[in-house]
């Protein structure tokens, strides 16, 4: 049973992680992310093409891919109430297949993000104190420093440490199948941040224009309000020609009934 859970919990984290909400978000306003910016269907390249809104929203669901997995490894084996290797274990297993599947996903031929906020999100199902601090101070070193691969490369590199020194002090050496899912994880991540860490150590990496970001956001609002205006002025015009064909039909029924009557009258004159 305990086989059974492991398969399924692992299949259905992967295919979750397939998910592509930076794609999903994009389209909604008719845009290609893969075809803008790095290509990357990822939280940063959504924020330097779309702005803060549409990038948190893409953190947020991806985060999401990494938090799900994660709660239902650790509600599978009673984590909640009474946390054990086995639970812990089964955090990692969805968390580490739900990152597996961001970034290597078969429904797009294994062409997918950098694993940043669903590994997020799974370290803060694992350690939410220590995740969330991690997550903050990063958060604003990147309005400081303006290099976003920096400070994400950086949180996975603090979580790591902090994960391994947490579980090994627990677990000792029975941590081990955490320990492997934990650095294939950072392995991932890093290796999908291959030519970031290349630009990173010549000093050419760029860097986030947050006034730009912020004008993308103008464009969003400017878009909706046009778009709000247009299907006003399309319900208005909708309505006019409503009116229009109402009255034209109200004429014709007023003609018909003249017509008629004036029918009625040549006829009585005839019988006359």
């Amino acid at each position: 049973m305990v086989t059974l859970k492991f398969i399924l919990l692992i299949i259905c984290s992967y295919f979750l992680g397939n998910i592509s909400f930076a794609r999903l978000v994009a389209k909604m306003q008719k845009k290609d992310i893969t075809k803008e910016g790095s290509g990357n269907p990822g939280t940063l390249n959504m924020l330097r093409n779309h702005g803060f809104i549409m990038a948190f929203s893409t953190l947020l669901l991806d985060a999401l891919k990494g938090v799900i997995p994660a709660l239902v490894g650790l509600a599978l084996f009673d984590g909640f109430n009474n946390p054990t290797l086995l639970s812990d274990i089964a955090v990692y297993a969805g968390g580490f297949s739900a990152v597996l599947g961001h970034c290597f996903p078969v429904i797009y031929k294994f062409k997918g993000g950098k694993g940043i906020a669903t590994s997020f999100g799974m370290f803060t199902v694992a350690n939410p104190v220590v995740s969330l601090i991690l997550f903050v101070i990063f958060l604003a070193l990147i309005f400081i420093v303006k290099v976003g691969s920096f400070c994400t490369l950086s949180y996975v590199l603090f979580m790591t440490i902090f994960e391994t020194i947490r579980v090994a002090y627990e677990y000792s050496w029975k941590c081990w199948p955490i320990l492997v899912m934990l650095y294939l994880i950072f392995f991932f991540v890093f290796y999908s941040h291959r030519g970031n860490l290349k630009r990173l150590f010549t000093g050419t990496e760029r860097k986030i224009n947050i006034k730009s970001v912020a004008s993308k956001d103008k464009e969003l609002f400017d878009n909706i309000s046009n778009r709000k205006k247009k299907n006003v002025n399309e319900d208005e015009v909708s309505q006019n020609l409503e009116k229009e064909n109402n009255a034209s039909d109200e004429d014709k029924k007023d003609d018909e009934l003249n017509s008629s009557v004036e029918e009625d009258d040549t006829n009585n004159n005839k019988k006359d």
